[in-house]
């Protein structure tokens, strides 16, 4: 019995590999090879220069097959699963253009020349073309790129707390998620921002949900271990509090029950008032 419970412990990690291959679409008139998986431990070994920045965002298993054409043109799909909506949003967040060509494939999707990208649910997508075909290849592979959408169970939504930001003065496309050290902080995890234009000036608003208003709190507490300017700790519901970050500059801050508001902002009058907005938009969520 020893030996059996010993095997099927060694035969786990085959079993648990590998287990997005069914979510992979068969493409008319494409012949598909092997897939193959990778795990943290060896993303390395395909993207050794970017494995970093995956692994920093939870990233769990990257499915990665190729399609092959008559035409002798390629479709190589990367399915990488980074166990969230948030983390795949941030990961795509990072890798998109402020400006390009967008489509709705997904929560969101945009394609380049012969590259195509889009963000579902846990999953971050990421199709390419190699050689000819006789349409636009960000056309070609937009086509390819709903298939593959159509095949994950997960919503088509991007994360819920993004709607808490303004619409008005926002920079287009400049939304981000960033799982781990925030600003360059430790304390800063697991944070929402976007940027701001305000009479030829940059605002970054900000936003985190905790788990709990005392695990918000401490945020709040960390930060003025940095900057001990603040002298009350517990402010009132609503209250700003005006911290000067040494590698920031001005930052102005609401902890609203379990969540964290904040703006990087030059000017801290405009600053309040875009604060404010802020605060209304999550008022409303």
């Amino acid at each position: 019995m020893m030996r059996l419970f010993r095997f099927l412990f060694l035969l786990c990690p085959i079993l648990l590999a590998g287990q997005n291959l069914s979510l992979l679409p068969d493409l008319p008139g494409a012949e598909r090879d092997k897939p193959a998986s990778y795990a943290p431990e060896n993303l390395y070994e395909y993207i050794d220069g970017a494995s970093d920045l995956f692994l920093a965002y939870g990233f769990k298993e990257l499915t990665l097959v190729h399609y092959k054409y008559p035409s002798n043109a390629e479709v190589t799909l990367e399915l990488y699963d980074q166990g969230s909506p948030e983390n795949a949003f941030g990961m795509y967040s990072q890798e998109r253009p402020r400006e390009g060509e967008y489509f709705p494939v997904g929560a969101e999707g945009y394609g380049e020349e012969k590259i195509f990208n889009f963000t579902k649910g846990p999953f971050y997508v990421k199709l390419s073309l190699m050689g000819r075909v006789d349409e636009r290849p960000v056309l070609f592979l937009e086509r390819i790129a709903r298939r593959v959408a159509e095949r994950l169970p997960v919503p088509s939504s991007l994360p819920s707390l993004l709607n808490a930001f303004p619409q008005e003065d926002k920079r287009s496309r400049s939304e981000t998620y960033v799982l781990e050290n925030f600003l360059g902080h430790p304390f800063l995890s697991r944070f929402f921002s976007a940027e701001y234009s305000l009479e030829g000036k940059t605002y970054r608003l900000f936003l985190s949900e905790k788990g709990t208003p005392e695990e918000a709190a401490l945020v709040l507490k960390e930060w003025n271990r940095i900057a001990p300017q603040v002298k009350d700790l517990s402010p009132a519901r609503g209250e700003t509090v005006r911290l000067e970050d040494p590698f920031n500059g001005t930052v102005l801050l609401k902890v609203l029950g379990k969540s964290v508001l904040g703006v990087l902002s030059p000017d801290p009058l405009l600053g309040e008032e875009l604060l404010k907005r802020f605060a209304q938009g999550l008022a409303r969520r």
